[in-house]
Parts: C-alpha cells; sequence; structure tokens
C-alpha cells in the first residue's frame, strides 16, 4: 500500500461516525455539548445527536511531501478543543493499534528466515 493511501485512509479514519461516537462516550455527551445534555431527549438519541454534531466539527487535511495529518476542530473554547483532540487521538491510536496488532508485518516470516540462513553461514 502507498503511503498517500495509507494517509488517505487514516483520514478517513479520523472523521469517521464510529470514532467519533467512541470519543463522544468517552467524554459523555454533557462535557462535550452541554446544550444537549440539558435537552430532554432520551439517552440514544442525544448520544447520536452529539455523535453528528461532533463529527460536522472534526476537519483533516492532508500535509502535502509529509506523513502528516493536520487534525482541527470547530469549538468553542480553547479547553473543549484540547479536550476534543486528546480524546480523539486516543481512541483513533487505540483503533489503529488493535488492527494493526492483528496483522502480522510481511518482512516478518522473512526476516526470520533470512536471520536462521546467516547464522547457517
Amino acid at each position: 500500500m502507498s503511503q498517500e493511501a495509507i494517509i488517505n485512509t487514516e483520514m478517513q479514519l479520523l472523521t469517521s461516525m464510529d470514532l467519533a461516537g467512541k470519543v463522544v462516550a468517552a467524554m459523555g455527551v454533557g462535557s462535550l455539548f452541554p446544550e444537549l445534555a440539558n435537552q430532554p431527549l432520551p439517552q440514544t438519541t442525544m448520544l447520536e445527536a452529539a455523535t453528528l454534531k461532533f463529527r460536522q466539527n472534526v476537519f483533516v487535511k492532508d500535509i502535502k511531501r509529509s506523513n502528516l495529518i493536520e487534525v482541527y476542530f470547530r469549538t468553542q473554547t480553547l479547553l473543549l478543543l484540547l479536550k476534543r483532540s486528546t480524546y480523539l487521538l486516543t481512541c483513533f491510536k487505540r483503533s489503529t493499534f488493535r488492527s494493526s496488532a492483528t496483522r502480522r508485518p510481511p518482512f516478518s516470516r522473512n526476516s526470520s528466515k533470512r536471520t536462521r540462513q546467516a547464522k547457517r553461514v
């Protein structure tokens, strides 16, 4: 997979509804969107509304000629910005670590074979 494809995949993951839902569940609707928490809504509706609102305020952009992704939020306060970005990146790291932990790097089998061959020589 090319580096560009990896960056595009990570950008899609960072802006996914699934990741937004994890952030909202971890932080709580009240800490992210107090105005939603004060509404007389069922819990599931409130979580869905907060997840959608969170997702609509997350933006990503690849930085050309680098392996970096810029993540930014539209928010009212700096404190919420810091909390949101910290939780988003924490959840992202956890989800990508789990998926990469189940995959074996393609070079691992060959490198152990090469090591055994080098020891014989």
